[in-house]
């Protein structure tokens, strides 16, 4: 029997559980048969792993109400902010985008893509304030 002052680790429920610790959060995996996995996470890494959730989430969502209609269901991820960077080796370009719920994702271009987008954006906004867009 343990001590009233001692400190007992919780149980690990089975399935997936998520617990806070002093630096971090550990994300735990207990199958039935008693193995536990276990990633230890940043604060950054938890946020990370939640806007990657709500992505696959709508998406998922969104390929299962999906029109039998032949249309392609499009998925569309709210930006509020974002971010251009040149990765660490500077052969790619990172843009990081942010939702105004604070769920980020960041992708990552090749220069010929990066370049594309770039030079297809002023048209696009033209068109869109001139009222020709259809």
């Amino acid at each position: 029997m343990a001590c009233p002052t001692e400190k007992t680790m919780p149980e690990i429920p089975l399935g997936i559980s998520l617990v806070e610790q002093d630096n971090g959060f550990i994300l735990r995996r207990k199958l039935a048969n008693g193995e536990v996995t276990a990633i230890n996470l940043t604060e950054e890494e938890f946020w990370g792993l939640r806007g990657a959730i709500v992505f696959w989430a709508r998406r998922i969502l969104s390929q299962r109400q999906a029109p039998s209609t032949g249309f392609k269901t499009i998925i569309v991820q709210s930006v509020a902010r974002a971010r251009v960077l040149p990765d660490a080796m500077r052969e790619t370009v990172l843009l990081t985008i942010a939702a105004s719920t604070g769920e980020q994702m960041t992708l990552e271009f090749p220069p010929h893509v990066a370049k594309f987008i770039a030079d297809q954006v002023p048209g696009v906004l033209s068109e869109m304030s001139a009222g020709t867009w259809h």
